[in-house]
Parts: C-alpha cells; sequence; structure tokens
C-alpha cells in the first residue's frame, strides 16, 4: 500500500494543505498553527518528500487514491502548485473527499503547449537538465524563483528555506517522478466535472506559473472565483501570510 506522512494541529471544519514540487508540508507550519484555532490542520507530504515514504511509481492518480485512503472528507483542500493538480485529480476522482478547494498558484497544465500559458518547454526542459547535472543548485534556483514578485523576495527566501530545511530533499528519483508529472498531466479537460467551490489564488508577478493559467483556470470550474495579488510572485503563503490565513477563513467557515 503507498503510504503518505500528515500532521495534524487544531480542531474544527477539515483543511488538507498540500505542498508543491520538491518541498515538504513543513512549509506549511507557521500558516498551519494559525489556522489551528478555527480548522482541523492536516498538512501532508507527498511520495518521497518529508517523512513521506518513496514509491516506485508516482502518478497523480496514485496519490489521489492514497489521499481518499486518508479519509480526511468532506473537507477543503489547500494545493500549492503542483499540490493544485493533485487537489484536482482528488476532487475529479474521489468528489465526496472534498468540501471545497484553493488552488494557490497552481496550473492544471504546468508546461505551456498550444495557446495555453505556461511554462515554456524550452524553459522546463533546461530545468530539468539543470537538475540531473546539479540537483542542490538546481533547487537553490527554484527557491528563488519562487519568492521572485514577493514585496521582499529575500524575506520570503528566507522563510521557504528556513521550512524547507527542516528534513533532506527528495531524492533524484522522486524529483524526476515529479517532474514527469508536472511535464506530461493535463487535466484542463476534466475542470468542468469538478463541481465543488473553489478559489483560484494567483499572483500577478508568479514567474512560474502565469496570471493568464490562473484566469483561465477560474473561468474552467463551474464554482469558482479569483483572487489576484497584484504584489505576489509563486508563494504567496510566505511573502503574505495573514492575507491567506484571511481567505482561507473566509472561504471556509
Amino acid at each position: 500500500m503507498n503510504t503518505l506522512y500528515t500532521e495534524t494541529f487544531g480542531c474544527g471544519p477539515r483543511l488538507v494543505l498540500v505542498h508543491g514540487w520538491a518541498m515538504h508540508s513543513g512549509v506549511w507550519r507557521e500558516m498551519a498553527e494559525s489556522l489551528a484555532a478555527d480548522f482541523q490542520v492536516t498538512c501532508v507530504d507527498l511520495p518521497g518528500h518529508g517523512r513521506s515514504p518513496a514509491w516506485d511509481e508516482w502518478t497523480l492518480a496514485d496519490t489521489a487514491a492514497a489521499l481518499a485512503e486518508l479519509e480526511m472528507g468532506p473537507a477543503l483542500w489547500l494545493g500549492w502548485s503542483l499540490g493544485g493538480q493533485v487537489v484536482l485529480e482528488l476532487a475529479r476522482r474521489y468528489p465526496d473527499q472534498v468540501s471545497g478547494l484553493i488552488l494557490l498558484a497552481a496550473n492544471p497544465r504546468f508546461v505551456a503547449g498550444g495557446d495555453w500559458p505556461g511554462m515554456s518547454p524550452t524553459g522546463f526542459e533546461s530545468f530539468v537538465e539543470g537538475v540531473e547535472s546539479d540537483a542542490g543548485k538546481a533547487l537553490n534556483r527554484f527557491l528563488a524563483l519562487a519568492c521572485r514578485g514577493a514585496v521582499d523576495p529575500k524575506k520570503c527566501l528566507r522563510r521557504l528555506q528556513s521550512g524547507w530545511t527542516k528534513y533532506p530533499p527528495p531524492s533524484l528519483t522522486t524529483l524526476r517522478q515529479g517532474l514527469a508529472i508536472l511535464r506530461q498531466a493535463d487535466l484542463r479537460g476534466d475542470l468542468n466535472a469538478i463541481a465543488c467551490p473553489a478559489a483560484v489564488v494567483a499572483g500577478r508577478e508568479d514567474c512560474l506559473v502565469p496570471f493568464a493559467a490562473a484566469e483561465r483556470l477560474a473561468k474552467g470550474l463551474p464554482q469558482s472565483r479569483l483572487s489576484v495579488w497584484d504584489d505576489a510572485g509563486h508563494a504567496p503563503f510566505l511573502s503574505q501570510p495573514e492575507r491567506l490565513v484571511k481567505l482561507v477563513r473566509a472561504f471556509g467557515l
């Protein structure tokens, strides 16, 4: 059985936080502790990240199945970046587990294609090559990119590094598996089948998920609303945590 590590804080309506590529649940700690005053907050480590064991094969479908087996639902699920794709897949396959979604800097198709906005294929493959040649250097570059566009990017980066370095980084195999998901996943055709309420949170300065993608994601979901942050990049939960906590409370209570 594929297992995932979870950690839970507080009591109240259920809220589950799912991190992005190469990260782990520790990046949520400050926000989770703040939200625990109003919610039962569960932070999940994706396969091979943080304290979750690596899987021989890591796919969105298997991850959604493992999350459903946790029997957290119906819960409000917040997914950041790759975690946004994970919770979209969960909502599509196991709607009884999901009362609502908060999609933070998420793109149903991460790599651009046709007229769909995303990371350029050339830029993506260049990053993959960087991971293969020097994963540590590539991960540090990724952390910096995640904080670009924040009001205070250096402060955002320090907060992200502080949380991220609490546990060893994923193995090269796990990093490759996550990049394969980001390269291949395309959930655009499934958006209209996701009937639960959704909030799409987009930083206008996000250099990894274009603002136009967030707009189209919000339009594709039947019950969604778009929250645009003009002064935020790819990690608004670190650059403006109080603002995100307020949004989660307004949406989930």
